[in-house]
């Protein structure tokens, strides 16, 4: 090997479009798909419904699609129940 060969090869990651906005940035890694301000959003919305999906399939949300109000159990089926004392 050559010294200075390196000096010749591509750059290891070129810029890319955000799959989400489609702007340009700068790619942290050979997977990264979105650029630095796209990517905390998604992966929160990513991580909401992983978890949104794992309470329905354990049934941990009653009433699913309901954002409000009657959606307790009764009595000990509630998971906020301790002792039953007012």
């Amino acid at each position: 090997m050559r010294h200075g060969s390196h000096l010749n090869r591509p750059k290891k990651h070129s810029d890319r479009s955000c799959k989400a906005c489609s702007r340009s940035y700068k790619p942290t890694g050979p997977a990264a798909k979105f650029c630095s301000e796209c990517s905390p959003k998604l992966a929160l919305a990513k991580r909401r419904e992983i978890t949104r999906n794992y309470r329905t399939r354990h049934g941990l949300i009653r009433n699913v699609g309901v954002g409000k109000g009657k959606a307790n159990a009764k009595g000990t089926f509630d998971s906020q129940f301790k002792t039953g004392i007012p």
